[in-house]
């Protein structure tokens, strides 16, 4: 019975680990991956809403 005992606790261990691992590797790859990549994008979304719009009706 203690053998059960201590190889749930081991098993339920082993998957907190495994999902802090994920958790820490979803935030790190936002950080430093994704965030470039979000950054040029409203860098871009900026310059087009700050664009000056000229048509045949303001000339």
């Amino acid at each position: 019975m203690f053998f059960k005992k201590k190889q749930f606790k081991t098993d339920v261990t082993t998957i907190v680990e495994i999902a802090a691992w994920v958790f820490i590797w979803e935030a790190v790859d936002y950080f430093f991956l994704q965030r470039p990549l979000i950054k040029a994008k409203l860098l871009l979304i900026q310059k087009i809403s700050e664009a000056k719009i000229e048509t045949e009706i303001n000339k």
